[in-house]
């Protein structure tokens, strides 16, 4: 085809060109005049995305109103005149028309992204005289008069006080705590006076690593400001807050909340305090006063009124001017009129792009000034903005966009780490407060963020930056200072996140904004001289589904997005007459026998169709898992959400990794109706669910023997944990003969490139197909990913009795997911063991595999022993959401690891990559750090690489990394290998 050329004619000249040169042409397949021929599917996906024509006399014609838009958007004056009955006066303003329709709705859309944090007084708020219990009460160093206040009015309000100091090391405040409760039966509640946000984050390290459950609520001072004449007086403070919303995230389980309470507080504010520390726990973010109680939420905050048309009138300092942010404020601020910028960079005109950038703004008729400097740092800070004004060019306008972006728990974070990220953003803005504290500036803009407003897990050092500088910008607003922070969501294209980050968040509900959108809400913000302001693109059905998973999240909840879901959601998920209802109407619960059947497996196809984003239930199929048709840990939430709300059942958020097809969720949910909502409750997930059958040999309550394991796995005990397992195995049934094994294999990705891969899960209590998920994301169009699935860990599946049953089952199962293409193998962890052993044996049959992979596999009991506690704390504790620990899984692993004790790996002829982590296992922080040899070692020949993350992250946090390796090793490999 040719850019400006008909398509059809360039078609029929290059089949004349072919033919003419000698070239068979089947011309009677050329469709003649009006002919319809069908169109390819969409790669991969086997689906269409377009109307069919049966459907199109079915789809819902525009109303007038939209007709007669459409028609003024595309000049169709004719259509206007005719059809619409538009007068033709009209059509001389049809532009003019055009330009404001548009103008509108862009304000309309744009205005749905403007939110802005408010107070709620609570009519009649709760009190009460005392709290019962003992409650730990965590005390800075240094105890100011500040603290004694609110430790004064603690001993008032609450029955029982212990109290402790922690600091900011880890380890020391762990053991601190520990000593303080000896001798306290169960802590009813654990109460922050911590000032600061790295005290913060290391007391909540420490309740994990001393294995302290009492819920966690900061009390401060001084972080909040609740009314027109209150602003906050403590940034400190503030990002305590900040830091808090991500810890009420990364552990809902552990959290209470948030309360400010003013400096003096009196037996009043202890009895609003204690009312709300004997509440239901809902309200995790509020602020006590002499007058009562205020509640923080999020409400929409259309655009007023402009006030002034703001343009740079003088010198304006961008800090991170060079970077992506501050290049795209700088370009706007050129084309704003002319000005002097100077452009802040720690890199300065050293940065990439930087040349180019100012070249750039020098064709505007700017001048540019790029420099070399960290905002944080005052004196050279001071020294630039003072020769500037020596020289005559003082500056007249501040924008503060530099910033450290961060990807880390609050357990994986360290104090240093932590400062890091927080001075990148917070030590900056404190600077430059500090230089123009006059009236000499037309504006001071502050670039924040969300994750400061509403948290956002893995950035709790980000938010608290962020909380504080929303906090100083409230500050000089009331010292009659100009200020402007707005707290961004995510900008396309920011710098801070590549394609593959940007496309993760916009599945979680954050919509990347596009530059030229955001910066439009910057001049509309600054036209309006505003307070501070979140804007973001917010997906709020996706958003809320991890949001509000672990626990209610009322700060959101005014919304009218948000309300309008709820609404949603207190009705049956596909309406009054959908899968939700039965005959006449009625609900799954109410029927019985086939109807009920029946109107489950409609229910279950229809929600995992529509929340994956199938047209329609034709590929959820009975006996296709979900995880083929693109199942992940987001998705199945929002599954079993919906499932939830259809049916009026509580659920597992595991639920369709349990029971990963349309019967068995099928099953599950009869058997719990029947139960009448009060079933075995299981552990999946490490929470409270049902359990669809007895998951024991014995069909017994799992819990004991699961806490059993996990209380002696935590110990560090090792031969214990083995003897436990090995012990309790007897009693499960074993195979001999491969026929009887209960296995088979999942499509978890599917692309073009091979070999494909065939994935075996460890020998691990974990879902089988959820160890892989991550890495399916990336191979999704890229290359199949496949996994077998090893017999045992399934409720009623048999053992394998030997390591030979267990790799004949195994290598007959590959050959048959393979059907004759070519193949690579993939172990992970102890799975390793069997990608090598079923290699040797598919060698022996001649159907070698073109490549083998062992992702960090360890020789059998080759793992040092402090590795092998902090994998199983890694485990058991830190990612305890994630396994369905049970008697069937458990006695499983501790099976086959028993199995594979005297297993040798043989050398084989398929080449392999073997792929290793940067880091080590963190394991319990309270235990003396690994120091053995941990990194793994494997005796055979192989290709090493290293990615990034530790043992568990290579395959969840970090798993693009390990799947970009895999896959360029394998694209290196001979074609037609097997």
């Amino acid at each position: 085809m040719r850019r400006g050329r008909p398509e059809v004619r360039c078609v029929l000249e290059a089949l004349g060109g072919v033919h003419a040169h000698g070239t068979p042409v089947d011309w009677s397949a050329l469709p003649g005049e009006d002919a319809r021929v069908p169109l390819p599917t969409y790669a991969f996906q086997r689906d269409t995305y377009w109307l069919t024509p049966g459907s199109v006399a079915t789809a819902r014609e525009p109303d007038e109103e939209a007709r007669f838009w459409a028609a003024v958007e595309e000049g169709d004056t004719r259509r206007l005149t005719g059809p619409l009955g538009a007068p033709a006066e009209l059509v001389p303003v049809l532009p003019q028309l055009a330009r404001w329709h548009r103008t509108v709705r862009d304000r309309l859309r744009t205005d749905a992204w403007r939110y802005r944090v408010v107070w709620r007084a609570v009519a009649r708020p709760a009190t009460a005289a005392r709290v019962p219990g003992t409650w730990l009460v965590v005390l800075p160093h240094g105890n100011g008069a500040r603290t004694a206040a609110r430790l004064r009015m603690l001993a008032r309000t609450l029955a029982d006080v212990v109290t402790v100091h922690t600091g900011d090391d880890r380890a020391a405040a762990a053991t601190a705590l520990a000593a303080a409760v000896e001798g306290v039966p169960s802590p009813a509640g654990v109460i922050s006076l911590l000032d600061s946000p790295e005290e913060l984050l290391v007391l909540v390290q420490a309740l994990g690593a001393a294995r302290i459950g009492a819920r966690l609520w900061c009390v401060t001072q001084g972080a909040v400001g609740v009314g027109p004449g209150e602003a906050p007086t403590d940034l400190d403070a503030a990002a305590v807050w900040g830091l808090g919303r991500v810890a009420g995230l990364e552990h809902p389980d552990r959290w209470g909340g948030l309360v400010d309470v003013p400096a003096a507080p009196d037996e009043r504010v202890g009895e609003l305090l204690a009312g709300l520390l004997t509440g239901d726990g809902r309200e995790d973010q509020a602020a006590v006063r002499a007058g009562g109680v205020w509640l923080r939420r999020v409400a929409a905050a259309p655009a007023g009124p402009a006030v002034r048309e703001w343009a740079p009138r003088g010198t304006v300092l961008v800090t991170g001017g060079t970077g992506s942010l501050g290049a795209a404020v700088a370009r706007w601020l050129a084309g704003r009129g002319p000005c002097s910028l100077v452009l802040v960079s720690r890199r300065g005109p050293a940065a990439p792009g930087a040349a180019a950038l100012v070249a750039e703004l020098e064709e505007t008729g700017a001048e540019v000034r790029v420099v070399a400097a960290d905002a944080a740092d005052g004196a050279r800070m001071g020294a630039l903005v003072a020769g500037l004004a020596e020289a005559g060019t003082p500056v007249r306008a501040v924008f503060h966009a530099a910033g450290t972006g961060q990807n880390a728990t609050l357990e994986e974070m360290g104090v240093a780490d932590f400062r890091t990220v927080a001075d990148g953003k917070l030590a900056g803005a404190r600077v430059l407060d500090r230089l123009f504290d006059g009236p000499e500036l037309d504006a001071f803009v502050l670039f924040s963020s969300v994750s400061g407003v509403w948290g956002s897990g893995r950035h709790g050092a980000y938010a608290a930056a962020n909380a504080a500088l929303d906090a100083l910008a409230e500050q000089r607003r009331a010292r009659g200072r100009p200020a402007t922070s707005v707290a961004w969501g995510v900008w396309a294209g920011s710098g801070m996140l590549g394609p593959e980050g940007e496309r993760q968040l916009r599945r979680r509900g954050l919509v990347p904004m596009p530059v030229a959108d955001g910066i439009g809400m910057l001049q509309q913000v600054l036209d309006r001289d505003e307070a501070p302001l979140a804007v973001a693109d917010i997906d709020w059905e996706a958003f809320l589904v991890g949001y509000t998973a672990a626990r209610p999240r009322p700060l959101v909840e005014e919304l009218p997005q948000v309300a309008a879901l709820r609404q949603e959601r207190t009705r049956p998920a596909y309406g009054p007459a959908g899968p939700g209802t039965g005959t006449g109407g009625r609900t799954v619960a109410e029927l019985t026998g086939p109807e009920r059947e029946e109107a489950l497996a409609e229910l279950v196809r229809g929600t995992v169709a529509d929340t994956l984003g199938h047209a329609d239930t034709a590929p959820v199929t009975d006996d296709r898992p979900f995880v083929e048709l693109g199942l992940d840990s987001v998705s199945a939430v929002a599954i079993r959400d919906r499932l939830a709300r259809s049916t009026g059942l509580t659920l597992p958020a595991t639920l369709v990794f349990d029971e990963p097809t349309v019967p068995r969720v099928c099953a599950f949910l009869g058997k719990a109706l029947d139960d009448g909502g009060r079933g075995t409750k299981g552990t999946a997930g490490g929470g409270e669910g049902w359990a669809a059958d007895g998951d024991t040999a014995a069909g017994a309550d799992d819990r004991p023997f699961a806490a059993v394991y996990r209380a002696v796995a935590l110990s560090g005990r090792m031969k214990e944990v083995e003897a436990l397992l090995t012990g309790a195995a007897g009693v499960r049934s074993r195979f001999s003969d491969p026929a009887e094994a209960d296995t088979g294999s999942v499509r978890l990705a599917s692309g073009p490139d091979r070999p494909a891969v065939i994935a075996f899960p460890p020998f691990a209590p974990v879902e089988q197909s959820l160890q892989f998920a991550r890495l399916a994301l990336f191979f999704r169009e890229r290359r199949d990913l496949s996994m077998v699935q090893v017999p045992g860990f399934t409720p009623g599946s048999a053992l394998a009795d030997t390591v030979g049953t267990l790799v004949e089952v195994v290598a007959e199962q590959t050959l048959r997911c393979a059907g004759g293409a070519p193949f690579a193998v993939l172990g992970y962890s102890s799975s390793g063991w069997l990608a090598q052993a079923v290699t040797t044996r598919l060698e022996e049959r001649g159907e070698r595999p073109a490549g083998v992979v062992l992702l960090d596999t360890y020789l059998p009991d080759s793992m040092p022993l402090s590795l092998r506690q902090a994998m199983n704390y890694e485990v058991n504790e830190r990612r305890a959401r994630f396994t369905t620990m049970n008697f069937t899984t458990l006695t499983a692993l501790g099976t086959y690891r028993a199995l594979f004790r005297s297993w040798t790996p043989v050398p084989t002829r398929a080449p392999t990559l073997f792929v290793a982590p940067e880091d080590r296992i963190p394991g319990d922080p309270a235990a003396p750090p690994v120091t053995d040899a941990w990194r793994a070692r494997w005796p055979l020949p192989h290709t090493r690489v290293t990615v990034p993350g530790d043992h568990c992250t290579i395959v969840a946090e970090h798993a693009d990394g390990t799947a970009a390796a895999v896959h360029d090793w394998l694209a290196g490999l001979r074609d037609g290998a097997s």
